[in-house]
């Protein structure tokens, strides 16, 4: 009889458990990923909020999300919403202590979330107003918001307010729904783009205001004041390795290098520089002047320089371009130096890469001497980017003159964004050398380099 009693209570037991309903999830597996609540479950389903929670907190069934000034209280159960209020002070932290949740508010006030009717928030609707109706989750997590444009409410377009050197401030701020991180386009509306944006230029939010935002641009990338901004999906488009060309017609630039040789008491002194001019659409012309100055030391004083005029093409990862002009070389009578004469010179140039970018550059001198074409010397630079708005430089050249060098320096910008009216500066460490007249003896020791670059 007892064997009996005992079976009849396990199957009584067995009963209750198979009718008892399933337990919900617990509100801990629920998670918050930008605008979309998932639930848990053998097929989790994701719920679109109405806006995108900056903060969040669970207790019991319920989750508390703050959006801004907004807040919402969705029970998971449902899932339903249970409210949707809108604050006087936008919510700055979301925080559980003991059995209630409280918002901390951006005037450093502390407010019970679950004190929806307090006087400090709008009214809930009146009575005979239907109730909310709950959350419509969907089998399966929503694809991105590129091909499901309701996933995120957009806001009213912007205007540029103010543009200085890449950083753009807009007039769509938190009370607007962005937040740091966010990515916004300029320019016109773009009919192929869902969020009836444009992938000209994308920036990314990085400081937000009730009513003002500001934008990071990508060094080149140019927007004006009073340009159309709208919130988009799409992945930024500044580009560091090969950032757009700014749009200018001259260029110029100087470059003043000092030197000590080691082994002698003296100082050389030599100063380059270029005059750029575009022509046409992708066509330049530059008058260049090559390391020219004077030697002073214990033994003979001289002087050295030269200069070339160049025409090619100059294209946002491709230059090319060849001249003609004059450089004084070092003159040798069978195998000794002698002094220097000057020569006619024909430089040919080609730039890979973007000058505002990964760069290498190679200038090759050829010369006619005794009547014969030669092999005069070469100048070589390479750069790349290392920080937002700063370049590192390798520069260097030498041959059959009497100046050669090699550098390793910073291209720092001090104003603009890459267009007219760009400045930068050049600072540089190194080794340089020249060669004396007679009889041939090297003098070589560290330099130093700076000059400038500016865009008109």
């Amino acid at each position: 009889m007892k064997r009996l009693g005992l079976l009849l209570v396990v199957l009584a037991s067995t009963a209750r458990a198979q009718d008892a309903p399933a337990e919900s999830p617990p509100i801990e597996a629920a998670r918050v990923e930008g605008d979309r609540l998932i639930l848990p479950g053998d097929l989790p389903r994701a719920i679109t909020l109405p806006c995108t929670p900056t903060y969040h907190a669970a207790h019991g069934t319920r989750l508390y999300a703050a959006c801004g000034a907004r807040l919402l209280i969705i029970d998971v159960e449902g899932p339903t919403l249970v409210a949707d209020r809108v604050l006087e002070t936008p919510v700055s932290g979301v925080h559980q202590s003991g059995d209630r949740v409280w918002l901390e508010l951006s005037d450093g006030r502390a407010l019970a979330a679950d004190s929806v009717g307090d006087a400090t928030l709008t009214p809930p609707p009146p009575p005979e107003t239907a109730p909310p109706p709950p959350l419509e989750p969907t089998p399966t997590i929503p694809p991105p918001p590129s091909s499901n444009t309701s996933a995120w409410t957009q806001p009213r377009p912007g205007r540029v307010l103010s543009l200085v050197d890449g950083v753009a401030v807009v007039d769509l701020g938190r009370d607007d729904g962005l937040v740091v991180g966010r990515r916004v386009t300029f320019g016109s509306p773009d009919p192929g783009d869902p969020w009836g944006g444009t992938a000209q230029v994308v920036g990314v939010v990085d400081a937000v205001s009730p009513d003002r935002s500001r934008v990071q641009l990508g060094f080149g990338e140019q927007v004006e004041e009073g340009d159309e901004v709208r919130v988009t999906e799409a992945p930024p488009t500044a580009r560091r390795a090969g950032p757009p060309r700014g749009a200018r017609d001259w260029a110029v630039g100087a470059t003043l290098r000092a030197f000590t040789p080691a082994q002698d008491l003296g100082l050389s002194l030599s100063v380059g520089a270029h005059v750029w001019r575009r022509l046409g659409r992708v066509g330049f012309a530059e008058a260049h002047l090559r390391p020219t100055g004077f030697s002073v030391a214990k033994g003979d004083d001289f002087g050295f320089g030269g200069g070339y005029v160049l025409f090619g093409i100059d294209m946002p990862l491709f230059a090319a371009g060849a001249g003609v002009g004059v450089e004084q070389i070092l003159h040798e009578d069978f195998g000794f130096v002698d002094g220097y004469r000057p020569a006619v010179t024909f430089p040919v140039r080609a730039r890979f890469g973007s000058e505002d970018g990964v760069m290498f550059e190679l200038t090759t001198l050829l010369g006619v001497v005794y009547s014969e074409t030669q092999f005069l010397g070469v100048d070589v630079e390479m750069q790349a980017p290392i920080l937002r708005g700063s370049w590192l430089f390798v520069e260097g050249g030498g041959g059959r003159l009497p100046y050669w060098n090699t550098h390793v320096g910073v291209r720092h910008r001090l104003g603009g964004n890459g267009e007219a009216g760009t400045t930068f500066l050049r600072a540089a460490a190194g080794v340089a050398g020249t060669t004396e007249k007679t009889p041939a003896r090297f003098r070589l020791g560290p330099s130093l380099s700076v000059g400038f670059e500016s865009r008109y």
